[in-house]
C-alpha cells in the first residue's frame, strides 16, 4: 500500500509512543496484578492465624479449667477421665462453639453434650476432599501441630462445603486428643470483599494509565501532524512552481521563501538557483 509523506512522518512520531505506551501498560498491570494476588494471599495469611490464635485460646482455656484434675489423676484414672469428659463436654463458646474428644483409635469420647457417635469409631471418616478428618485431628494431636484444615457440608444443604479448622491438644495419661473447630467461610467472605477492593483499584489505575497515554498519544500526533505540515508545505510550493515550468506557464521571477537552516531551507535554495539558471536562458 503506497503512504503518503504525511502519513510516513505521522507514522514515525505515533507508533513508537503507541509502542512504548502499550509496553508500560502491560508492565504497569503484570506488576499491579502481582501486588493484588499478593495483598489477597497476606489478607487470607492474617485472618486464618487470627483463627488460629483464637482457637488456641479456647482450647488453651479449656485446658486450663480441666489441669488441677489433670495433673492429680494417675495414668488411667477412669473415674478422673470421665469427670473431665462430663466438664468439657458442657462448655460453650460464642454462637455455637463446643469441645469435642477423641482416644488413639479415633473412637469419640465426647462431642459437646451430644450422645450421638460417643463410643463409635471415626477412623474412616473422610470429608468431600478425602481429608480423614477424625483420624488427623487425633493425629496433630499427638504430633504436636495441632492445626487441621478440612471441609464439611452446610447444615440442610450438602451441596455447599464449609471450610473449618480444627485444633487439638493430646492428654497422654488418658489418651484424649480434646480440641475444637471454627468455620472458616467468615474468612473467604473478607477475602472476597478485600480482592473486590483491589480489583476496583487496579481497574482505576489502569484506566487512568491508559487515560494518560491516550492524552500523550493525541499530543504527539497534533506535533507530528504540524511538523508533516511544515514539512510539506515548502514541498507542495515546489511541486506547484516546477508543474508551472513544465507546463510552460511557469513565472520565472518568483523565487521560494528560504525560512530554516535545514535541509528543507537548501533545498529550497537549490530550487532557486535551478530557476536562476532557466530564466538566464
Amino acid at each position: 500500500m503506497r503512504m503518503s509523506l504525511k502519513a510516513k512522518v505521522l507514522s514515525l512520531a505515533v507508533l513508537p509512543v503507541l509502542l512504548f505506551a502499550l509496553v508500560i501498560s502491560l508492565t504497569t498491570l503484570f506488576i499491579l496484578q502481582d501486588q493484588a494476588r499478593k495483598e489477597v494471599e497476606q489478607t487470607r495469611e492474617r485472618l486464618l492465624s487470627d483463627a488460629k490464635a483464637t482457637l488456641q485460646s479456647y482450647v488453651a482455656v479449656a485446658m486450663t479449667t480441666i489441669k488441677p484434675l489433670y495433673d492429680a489423676a494417675a495414668p488411667g484414672d477412669e473415674a478422673a477421665r470421665a469427670q473431665v469428659i462430663k466438664l468439657l463436654s458442657s462448655i460453650t463458646y460464642g454462637k455455637d462453639g463446643y469441645f469435642f474428644g477423641y482416644d488413639s483409635n479415633t473412637v469419640r469420647l465426647f462431642k459437646a453434650n451430644s450422645p450421638e457417635g460417643v463410643g463409635q469409631s471415626f477412623k474412616d471418616n473422610r470429608d468431600p476432599n478425602g481429608v480423614y478428618v477424625n483420624r488427623d485431628l487425633v493425629k496433630v494431636a499427638k504430633d504436636g501441630t495441632h492445626y487441621l484444615q478440612y471441609s464439611s457440608p452446610l447444615p440442610g444443604n450438602t451441596q455447599v462445603l464449609v471450610p473449618k479448622l480444627g485444633y487439638t491438644e493430646y492428654l497422654p495419661k488418658w489418651d484424649m486428643a480434646v480440641g475444637t473447630s471454627v468455620n472458616l467461610d467468615g474468612i473467604e467472605a473478607q477475602v472476597a470483599v478485600v480482592e473486590a477492593k483491589v480489583q476496583e483499584r487496579m481497574q482505576g489505575m489502569v484506566l487512568s494509565i491508559v487515560g494518560v497515554a491516550l492524552v500523550v498519544l493525541l499530543v504527539i500526533a497534533a506535533a507530528g501532524m504540524l511538523l508533516a505540515n511544515t514539512i510539506l508545505r515548502p514541498l507542495h510550493l515546489m511541486k506547484a512552481n516546477l508543474d508551472d515550468i513544465a507546463a510552460g506557464e511557469g513565472d520565472l521571477t518568483r523565487r521560494l521563501t528560504i525560512t530554516s537552516q535545514d535541509e528543507l531551507g537548501e533545498l529550497a535554495g537549490s530550487f532557486n538557483r535551478f530557476v536562476d539558471k532557466i530564466h538566464g536562458l
